[in-house]
């Protein structure tokens, strides 16, 4: 399970460094994305060999659209960091595998155990009762960015079934769509800021590399074991992080929910 672990550090590289930069203030975080899917698109042109004018009408029109999820997903995330822990954000952010697991049985003819169903049942209980007793806004925050990682990785998969394409091509794709989304932002709004837009550049080939090997892992292995144990890694060592390297104190309630989406996470990977 070479890709999916390498798919994990990479995305915990991305969760500890914006963790760090919301200690800054003033942070511009759209300069920040700016530097991030410049050098990501720069990379996977590199990968691809070139501009990706291979690309048939349905990689772009998909590319196009994930590339604006991944903008939204990631300006959510951040937020969510600011306003929830890095623990619970990316827990949240995990548990999304629930829709494109949904999406597998629905569209792509996987199928479910009793295992699989009782984890499903436990991670939505847990996370409509387990966050803890904070603002309703911050649950907001938390519900969209469920969905939109999950509505984000289902484009992965709808890509690795329906299109016979290199994934650098597809990504190259995604991150300069992205790119130019996020352009268009920093122009209406004009607040561009060019030390954010170089701390940028540090994200991008960890972000680049995070949905490549995301992407090769369900080239090599079936999605309904990739999501969950892809989500269920990233759970586990971003609660490590808090604990050793952000010194996060969680209350009782928050480790009985960490411990029900994990089970939870477990139950959805148990294939038959």
């Amino acid at each position: 399970m070479f890709y999916p672990l390498l798919s994990v550090l990479c995305s915990l590289l991305i969760a500890n460094y914006l963790r760090m930069l919301k200690h800054r203030q003033n942070i511009s975080i759209l300069s920040l994305f700016l530097g991030n899917y410049l050098l990501a698109s720069i990379f996977s042109f590199f990968l691809n060999g070139g501009l990706p004018v291979d690309a048939g009408s349905f990689e772009i029109l998909l590319g196009t659209a994930t590339g604006f999820l991944f903008l939204i997903n990631f300006l959510v995330f951040q937020k969510n960091i600011a306003v929830n822990n890095l623990s619970l954000s990316v827990t949240v952010m995990r548990i999304s595998v629930i829709i494109p697991v949904i999406a597998a049985l629905g569209f792509f003819g996987e199928s479910i155990n009793a295992a699989n169903a009782a984890g499903i049942v436990i991670i939505m209980i847990s996370f409509l009762n387990g966050e803890g007793k904070g603002p309703a806004s911050d649950r907001k925050w938390l519900f969209l960015l469920f969905l939109l990682t999950g509505l984000t990785d289902s484009s992965l998969k709808i890509f690795e079934v329906y299109s016979p394409k290199p994934d650098s091509l597809f990504l190259a794709v995604v991150f300069s769509s992205a790119f130019f989304f996020n352009l268009l932002i920093l122009i209406i709004k004009g607040s561009f800021d060019f030390r954010f837009f170089l701390c940028g550049f540090l994200l991008g080939i960890p972000n680049q590399l995070s949905s490549l090997f995301f992407l090769l892992s369900l080239r090599h292995y079936p999605a309904a074991i990739v999501y969950p144990m892809i989500s269920t890694l990233i759970v586990i060592f971003s609660i490590i992080c808090d604990l050793l390297l952000w010194k996060q104190k969680f209350s009782r309630r928050q480790k009985l929910f960490f411990l029900l989406m994990i089970i939870g996470i477990v139950l959805i990977n148990i294939r038959q």
